[in-house]
């Protein structure tokens, strides 16, 4: 209750803020936010972390597809493990204690 109450008074105060601030204040910060858009050195360091990024969800998927491949394909209904491979995993992990706070 107390989470829904700090979020209205912080959209109420936004608004507030907001609509005080007028246009003209939107348009300067339009403007900055024009103007750092086309800014070439953010750029090459928005394409660095595009570049960064791309070659984490290469290697997040290999991980992903080996570990599901390691698996006996399950993930994609083949139900069978591997010719030769014996399966090692244990299975799904399993909880213990009381469940937790709720």
């Amino acid at each position: 209750m107390r989470a829904r109450l700090l979020i209205g008074a912080g959209f109420a105060a936004g608004y507030v803020l907001g609509a005080r601030a007028g246009r003209a204040r939107y348009d300067a910060i339009l403007g900055t936010v024009r103007r750092l858009k086309d800014d070439p050195s953010l750029q090459g360091t928005a394409g660095l972390l595009q570049a960064q990024v791309a070659g984490a969800v290469v290697t997040t998927k290999r991980v992903i597809g080996g570990t599901v491949a390691g698996v006996g394909g399950h993930a994609s209904g083949a139900g069978n493990p591997p010719t030769g491979e014996p399966r090692s995993d244990p299975g799904p992990p399993t909880r213990t204690g009381s469940g937790g706070n709720r």
